[in-house]
């Protein structure tokens, strides 16, 4: 009886110590691809941030068009346009800030 029992002792440690250099760390060709994947992700982090950066001043260009527009308005019916000029621009404004707030979010991690 004792010696079944050692010998489930020394598979049970031989099981163990596999299991232990399984788990410490993957292969080295493994590791490598990881790093190379990981790699391009500040890459497109930072091409992200910079069309935020981008696409809200665009924004804000294009609701500095539409504030002009309402302002050379004229007439009755110029003003119920200029309004819907003024409200669009408000809209891209605030999505200009949006933008600016989100590229500045990624830019910081």
């Amino acid at each position: 009886m004792r010696c079944g029992g050692a010998g489930l002792q020394a598979e049970s440690s031989t099981t163990a110590q596999d299991a232990g250099a399984r788990g410490q760390a993957p292969h080295l060709p493994v590791r490598i691809a990881i790093h190379l994947l990981l790699k391009p992700f500040p890459v497109g982090h930072f091409l992200i941030g910079a069309l935020f950066f981008v696409g809200a001043f665009a924004l804000i260009a294009f609701a500095g068009m539409e504030m002009w527009d309402a302002h050379r308005a004229a007439g009755r019916a110029a003003v119920f346009a200029a309004r819907r000029w003024l409200l669009g621009s408000v809209a891209l404004l605030t999505i200009a800030v949006a933008a600016l707030e989100l590229g500045q979010t990624i830019f910081e991690e």
